[in-house]
């Protein structure tokens, strides 16, 4: 029997997820990955993409091997009625032998799509970014920044991030961090950059049932107020399908923030 959805499941893509079991910080076993696609298929989930963590000093097991642990993951779904598309992904540390031939590893995109998931420190800005954003560019990838408000240099000035934008880099929002999951500089981040055309997709960097659950459907009245209906419908299904089917994702330019000091709001109260 298909598993049936909650009453209040939102129909999504989630794209960045750590559902493959015995990789990285996620699920250890594939019974705790089946239960973590089932909790997000109760939720509306109706395609996943598996992005473990990698990099070349950890978690950086072959593409093939992925694959495989994949394949079992979608039979065991199957077993248990669960019906969800599950992908092939990864979100890559960006580092400059990614585009060094015989020095980095397997760049694994979504889907085996143009689209590659990457994140940065999240304390640090390294002087290398724009540089490897750029050369990755010119080998064909498409790039999509995972969990962008996490990262204190947009806290610090969120407007930093518009260089990357409109050279085409794509930015993912945690939905979790639209209720404060990751604190509350990430929770005002993710919310400007909704605000301002800085965020083109948002999902649940999940990673188990309990600690770091599914999100997108708890989320998604917030997301609403933020954005509107059209607009969040896009967030967490018209752009994710995009990437998944590898097609060129349409941006709004993005707007500037400008933050607004405590004389301004007091009088606009007045």
């Amino acid at each position: 029997m298909p598993a049936e959805r909650d009453n209040s499941a939102v129909p999504h893509i989630d794209l960045h997820t750590h559902i493959l079991p015995g990789v990285d910080d996620g699920p250890e076993s594939i019974d705790h990955s089946v239960d973590l696609i089932a909790q997000s298929v109760r939720q509306g989930a109706v395609g996943i993409a598996a992005t473990p963590h990698r990099s070349p000093w950890a978690y950086h097991e072959p593409i093939s091997a992925m694959e495989a642990r994949l394949v079992s993951l979608r039979r065991a779904c199957e077993d248990v009625g669960l019906e969800v598309e599950l992908y092939m992904g990864g979100e890559t540390f960006l580092i400059p032998e990614l585009v060094r031939p015989g020095e980095g590893f397997d760049i694994v995109t979504l889907n085996r799509s143009r689209y590659l998931l990457f994140e940065l420190p999240f304390e640090q800005y390294p002087p290398y970014v724009e540089e490897t954003v750029f050369d990755l560019q010119l080998r064909g990838y498409r790039l999509v920044m995972a969990h962008a408000e996490r990262y204190a240099r947009y806290h610090q000035d969120v407007n930093q991030i518009i260089a990357l934008l409109e050279r085409g880099v794509l930015a993912q929002v945690n939905a979790g961090s639209l209720a404060g999951q990751n604190g509350s500089a990430s929770r005002t981040t993710a919310e400007i950059m909704l605000e301002h055309h800085m965020a083109h997709l948002v999902a649940s960097d999940s990673h188990s049932v309990d600690a770091r659950p599914p999100s997108v459907a708890s989320n998604y009245d917030r997301l609403v107020e933020i954005v509107g209906n059209q607009a969040a419908q896009s967030l967490v299904m018209r752009v994710p399908r995009m990437i998944v089917e590898d097609e060129a994702v349409p941006t709004d330019k993005p707007v500037t923030y400008h933050q607004r000091h405590f004389w301004q709001m007091w009088r606009t109260q007045a």
